[in-house]
């Protein structure tokens, strides 16, 4: 996958790494995966999505891009989606046609070992 853009808030190694959460706005064309520490932004990457792909494929794509980010500091992933969500199930995400009814948060738990909080982005962020 292809990053497009990478904004680092600190240009030297963290001076007090720790734990660590990771916010991830999943957009149509987009996966943007941000590490946080001590309520600040320390990183953040975006990653185009190609929306035209399979159910599969699409995982996949957000997979790799938090593996980019993801290590053993991280305690949990919080994820805004452009779609209807209930219990971290994601319905029909317009912007992603093959992503619906999928239990995106289940995946994640079971990938990272981490608590997962999934909603609907406009919920994130109101």
């Amino acid at each position: 996958m292809k990053i497009i853009a990478a904004e680092y808030f600190i240009y030297q190694p963290d001076p007090e790494p720790g734990m660590g959460v990771l916010g991830i706005d999943l957009g149509g064309g987009h996966v943007r995966v941000g590490l946080v520490r001590k309520g600040r932004a320390v990183r953040v990457e975006t990653h185009l999505l190609d929306n035209r792909e399979s159910r599969q494929n699409i995982v996949k794509q957000i997979l790799n891009s938090i593996d980019g980010m993801f290590n053993s500091s991280i305690t949990g992933i919080g994820m805004g989606v452009p779609a209807f969500v209930k219990r971290g199930v994601v319905f029909d995400a317009g912007n992603i046609p093959a992503f619906q009814n999928i239990d995106l948060e289940e995946i994640l738990k079971s990938r990272y070992g981490v608590r997962v909080a999934l909603n609907n982005d406009a919920n994130c962020f109101a």
